[in-house]
């Protein structure tokens, strides 16, 4: 049932959960994605995706140890953002300085102030998606410019860091030596919007030739994509 459902584990990269079981900075990224995507419905994690980490919108969180702050709290129940969702602590910690109840009427007081101010929330929050999505349309367009005008004039690996700046994308590289003594190059660049990240990978018996390899071939899958 599992293996139907979809599963996948997230934790800090640089944490390795024992010696032989590490993940990758490309591992945990594509395992968001994933999840975001649909593809993978049940993401077991540690508290590295409370803060700091893009974990899409969930309609179930069930957290397995105690709440120990507000902070910890608002974040942790924040990732269950679906209509009808569910937020379930399992554990409360007795050494904790207010219970989870205690925590709620809080928070529950804190936005009945912000209730009584005479502000619009939903006519904000419209424009500022509308002001976001305006500015990521000229960022992409500026991104694809960009990848188009400098390719051939600076390295291909350059024109991808430059095109990831420019589109506020995802861009990480990783070099493996293969059991026939090359060297294998994997580029993965995450695009907002797109499930899966675009991969190229490349081997050649010099590190360099295979970076730069990869690197034409994923120029040349952006270009695809945006055409």
């Amino acid at each position: 049932e599992l293996e139907t459902l979809g599963t996948a584990v997230v934790y800090a990269t640089s944490s390795p959960a024992t010696a032989s079981l590490r993940l990758t900075p490309s591992q945990s990224k594509e395992r968001l994605h994933k999840f975001r995507g649909g593809e993978v419905r049940l993401l077991v994690s540690t508290a590295v995706s409370e803060e700091g980490m893009d974990v899409p919108a969930a309609n179930v969180v069930i957290r397995f140890d105690a709440v120990q702050t507000p902070v910890s709290l608002v974040q942790s129940r924040g990732r269950a953002r679906q209509a009808d969702s569910k937020f379930i602590v399992l554990a409360e910690s007795d050494k904790a300085e207010r219970s989870i109840a205690g925590i709620y009427q809080a928070e529950m007081l804190q936005y009945s102030k912000v209730a009584a101010n005479d502000y619009d929330c939903a006519k904000n929050v419209k424009e500022v998606k509308a002001r976001n999505q305006i500015s990521h349309t000229n960022r992409l367009k500026n991104a694809v410019e960009f990848l188009q005008r400098k390719r051939g004039e600076i390295p291909a690996i350059a024109v991808l860091k430059g095109y990831a700046i420019k589109a506020s994308c995802e861009f990480d590289e990783i070099y493996r030596k293969e059991k026939d003594g090359k060297w294998r190059c994997d580029l993965n660049m995450f695009m907002p919007g797109i499930a899966k990240p675009i991969r190229m990978s490349r081997s050649h018996t010099s590190k360099k030739n295979a970076k730069s390899a990869a690197a034409d071939a994923l120029l040349d899958a952006i270009i695809d994509h945006h055409s």
